[in-house]
């Protein structure tokens, strides 16, 4: 969990007005609505951080918080059929139980994890680009700890 705070001091020194961490009764509600858990890791980083706010990294990543915190299924829906994002609902198993946490350069790609409805000690962490995806990492920490020592390998 120590990358959690070299991501905020990241934030922070790039004046990124953090939002106001996720109570413990919204990660409650979030599993009794959807019926999935949130790893550690990742209910953690809501219950700490809770995302970047609304503006870009210096690296053009967005970080959500747990309000804006949504599946594949439900984000991706409605893309315009040219982008190919509508696609992964078709391509990607089970895309209710992928939850986009961040994205890229305004959307160009997006970062989802897969979550379950039981405690697990992996969530594969996808990369989603057009109407693709990528495994990119196994668990939400493995994802920020790429993404603070070399972003770029997330863009491949």
């Amino acid at each position: 969990m120590h990358d959690l705070a070299a991501l905020a001091a990241r934030w922070q020194a790039a004046s990124l007005q953090l939002p106001v961490p996720a109570p413990v009764e919204a990660l409650e509600a979030f599993r009794a609505t959807t019926q999935l858990v949130l790893p550690d890791d990742l209910a953690h980083y809501f219950r700490t951080l809770n995302g970047a706010g609304a503006l870009a990294d210096e690296n053009f990543f967005s970080f959500y918080s747990l309000e804006h915190f949504e599946s594949v299924e439900r984000k991706l829906a409605n893309w315009p059929d040219s982008s190919g994002y509508r696609d992964l609902q078709h391509v990607l198993v089970q895309p209710h139980t992928c939850y986009v946490f961040a994205d890229y350069f305004i959307s160009l790609m997006e970062y989802g994890i897969r979550l379950y409805p039981y405690p697990t000690e992996h969530n594969e962490i996808y990369t989603l680009c057009e109407g693709k995806y990528k495994v990119v990492a196994h668990s939400f920490s493995e994802f920020i700890g790429l993404y603070l020592a070399d972003f770029e390998q997330l863009l491949q």
